[in-house]
């Protein structure tokens, strides 16, 4: 062959996503999209890579239920959702609603009386020499003992 057959010769196109995906068993080894310059190729590799996983996801699916379906009482539980409160650790120093020396403590704190509303506080309110507005109208209204 000539220089000039291989330079006007072009290579075979394949599929972009068959050039840039391994196949495995199951499911594709996908690329990080970031590495790809090109904003087009780097927006339909990532819509395919979305759209795969989303088929992947929906087979799972489908086949519990009819794992479930078929097995009936003897199918696998499902799964429990991952919320905060099921991924907490266990923290020792968090004491119990119900702990009695923390209800004695609270007894005898200086303020109990106050927490109790058995004696009223004494309130403070400081403005400015000529108040307006929503000040004046809040201290009407505490001066009037509501």
């Amino acid at each position: 062959m000539s220089s000039e057959a291989s330079a006007t010769r072009r290579p075979m196109v394949r599929p972009l996503l068959l050039l840039l995906t391994k196949p495995t068993k199951r499911k594709t080894t996908q690329i990080q999209v970031s590495t790809i310059a090109n904003k087009a190729k780097r927006q339909a590799i990532y819509l395919e890579q979305k759209a795969q996983k989303k088929k992947e996801k929906k087979e799972d699916r489908e086949t519990r239920k009819r794992e479930r379906d078929e097995l009936g009482d003897d199918a696998p539980p499902a799964k429990a959702p991952k919320t905060l409160d099921n991924m907490r650790e266990f923290d020792e120093t968090v004491v119990a609603a119900d702990d009695e020396e923390v209800a004695a403590d609270e007894a005898n704190d200086e303020f109990a009386a106050y927490f109790q509303g058995a004696v009223t506080p004494n309130v403070l309110v400081t403005t400015n020499r000529k108040p307006v507005g929503v000040c004046l109208s809040i201290l009407l209204l505490v001066s009037a003992g509501v």
